[in-house]
């Protein structure tokens, strides 16, 4: 199969996929994708590229090994994120194509880069120094190259006794560039040179490099017992997953953004640290049948342990502090488990279109941003925080009908120990920055309804569905400013979505879509509100036998996104003022052929 896409903004996108069919047991497919954009605001392009393939052979009925390797590579360059003013002033404000003439600014003097002793002509003078030097487009990127490898064994142990054994591996790698700027990176300079750092004095503007690199690996060994009324699931999952972050800033010839990378000419360095997570879990569940099966219950039951550790330099402290030397590199972590993880959920059948539903389970795992907690530097060890945990409630009715499903879900959840995202604003590169609070307890509860309606009138050729959820997401505990009961930051109460899909030939589809997002506090004092939105969608597709002569195996299908060009702020940075805007409308055509 091979489709082509182009668009707004300069896409373009391809996919092929080759797949080879059953030959003697063995099945086979490859696929790739291509995917090159300009930003929608400002400078800039997308440039993603996606490689997946998956071989699976049958040895027999009762045996099969798949092998299956995953890729993604993509350079993307940044748009800025602002507060509501900004966005209200210039809707499509951004980076710029070029720096700016009036951020140029030499120094008085000249000072020793090549420490030969005397500042002399063959040295520089900073001149990139203004305060708007920052603003070129070029380095604000985001890089990334993962791949994921994996086996898989699948084997009748015994006629009631299925064994699947997985293997995988994951290498990751990345980084991202920000500019720092010259009255930034030379405050933190001077302390780190007084402490005695190998690093050079700043030239103008700084090449802020973030990098992030290492890999995941793990097995997953799960069997499955049958055994009359039951169906018995057991097993286990171990995995170790490393994580190297570094983090400094490089001079760049002249001084300037759009100069090159002097890679021995470091300004400052603030992280070099390696974080392990090494995490076992084991699980057992029992899916009994009862009634005459209009009964399945479901219980079960998981252990999970994580040990973590991080080893390096963890921030600047651990450099310098106050042009003495730091606390040097650190060795910290921490163990978390929870070895009665229990979930039961039940299934009735009340007739041969009706079911009731309900399930409670309660879940650990390792907090959000453990390494952004572990990673500020101060003179003593982080104590451990407790793991996050949650209970989860729910409880629901479904109904599949000739031209009518629906299903209503009501749910509770609470979480312990929870870290929240928040943002502060980084002075170096003036857009936000995560760190984690300990919020202590939260909450929430609400209800989902979703279904498919086929009116008989229009004969099967038209059907609506729609999706409703209600979700209240408050604060049990308080914590600094944020009082008790204040609602979650960045947690709308309402969304919902809707849309009526027409297919009067076999040739023809078309649809139309809409989604509606309540206003959301972006704090958890509800502080800074976001205004609600809906968007609409649409598409036509064409394709398969037709009346006009067009090749059965080619389908063109148009896509329009924000169909009425809504502009509203859509995305937030939690705890700050800082917002991201929706894409304007944005129109889509793609021609594919299958063979």
């Amino acid at each position: 199969m091979m489709s082509y896409t182009i668009g707004d903004d300069d896409l373009n996108r391809s996919f092929v996929k080759l797949e080879t069919g059953d030959i003697n047991g063995f099945k086979a497919y490859v696929s790739r994708s291509k995917t090159d954009s300009d930003l929608w605001r400002g400078p800039g392009t997308i440039d993603r590229e996606h490689i997946e393939g998956k071989a699976i052979y049958a040895f027999s009925d009762e045996t099969t090994f798949t092998v299956s390797y995953v890729a993604n590579d993509f350079f993307d360059y940044d748009s800025p994120s602002g507060t509501e003013a900004t966005f209200d002033d210039n809707y499509y404000y951004s980076y710029l194509d070029a720096i700016p003439e009036g951020c140029i600014a030499p120094l008085p003097g000249v000072y020793d880069f090549n420490q030969d002793g005397v500042a002399d002509e063959s040295d520089f003078t900073p001149v990139f120094t203004g305060s708007n030097c920052t603003s070129y487009y070029e380095d604000r990127v985001n890089v990334r190259d993962d791949k994921l490898y994996s086996a898989q064994l699948e084997t009748y142990l015994l006629d009631n006794l299925l064994f699947t054994g997985t293997y995988y591996f994951e290498d990751k790698d990345g980084y991202g560039v920000s500019p720092d700027s010259y009255s930034n990176t030379l405050s933190i300079y001077e302390d780190q040179a007084a402490a005695g750092l190998d690093v050079v004095h700043p030239r103008g503007v700084q090449y802020g490099l973030s990098s992030v690199g290492g890999d995941r690996k793990g097995f997953v060994a799960d069997f499955n017992l049958t055994l009359d009324a039951h169906d018995i699931q057991f097993g286990g999952w171990q995995e170790k997953d490393t994580y190297h972050r570094t983090q400094q800033r490089l001079n760049k010839t002249g001084g300037s953004a759009d100069g090159d990378v002097i890679w021995d000419e470091v300004a400052y360095y603030r992280r070099d640290y390696t974080s392990v997570r090494e995490t076992t879990q084991l699980y057992v569940k029992d899916t009994i049948s009862l009634m005459d099966d209009n009964l399945k219950l479901e219980v079960g039951i998981k252990s999970l342990s994580v040990d973590y550790s991080l080893d390096g330099y963890r921030d600047y402290d651990d450099y310098e502090i106050d042009g003495e030397a730091g606390y040097g590199p650190q060795s910290v972590g921490g163990k978390f488990s929870n070895h009665f993880l229990p979930s039961i959920g039940a299934v009735y059948t009340l007739n041969d279109t009706d079911q009731l539903f309900a399930s409670y389970s309660k879940n650990y795992a390792l907090p959000n941003g453990t390494d952004d907690i572990y990673d500020n530097a101060v003179s003593f060890e982080p104590d451990t925080p407790e793991g996050e945990e949650a209970d989860n409630i729910e409880l629901g009715y479904r109904t599949n009908k000739e031209n009518f499903n629906a299903a209503l879900a009501l749910f509770y959840t609470r979480f312990d120990n929870r870290l929240f995202a928040s943002n502060v604003l980084n002075p170096a590169t003036g857009q936000p920055e995560s760190f984690y609070i300990n919020g202590g307890a939260s909450e929430a509860y609400g209800f989902e309804l979703s279904g498919v309606y086929q009116p008989d009138v229009f004969k099967k050729q038209l059907y609506m569905n729609a999706n409703i959820s209600y979700k209240n997401a408050s604060l049990v505990d308080g914590f600094g400013s944020n009082p008790e009961g204040s609602a979650l930051a960045d947690s709308p109460d309402w969304v919902m979505t809707g849309g009526i899909t027409y297919e009067p030939t076999e040739w023809l589809v078309a649809n139309v879509s809409a989604k509606y997002t309540s206003s959301r506090y972006t704090d958890y004092a509800e502080t800074y509100e976001m205004d609600s939105y809906t968007t609409v969608s649409a598409y036509v597709d064409l394709g398969g036998v037709n009346p006009f002569g067009m090749p059965e195996n080619v389908s063109l299908r148009l896509n329009v996104d924000n169909l009425f060009d809504k502009e509203v702020l859509s995305f937030a940075f939690v705890g700050s003022a800082f917002y991201r805007p929706l894409s304007p409308r944005n129109v889509q055509a793609s021609l594919t052929v299958a063979f």
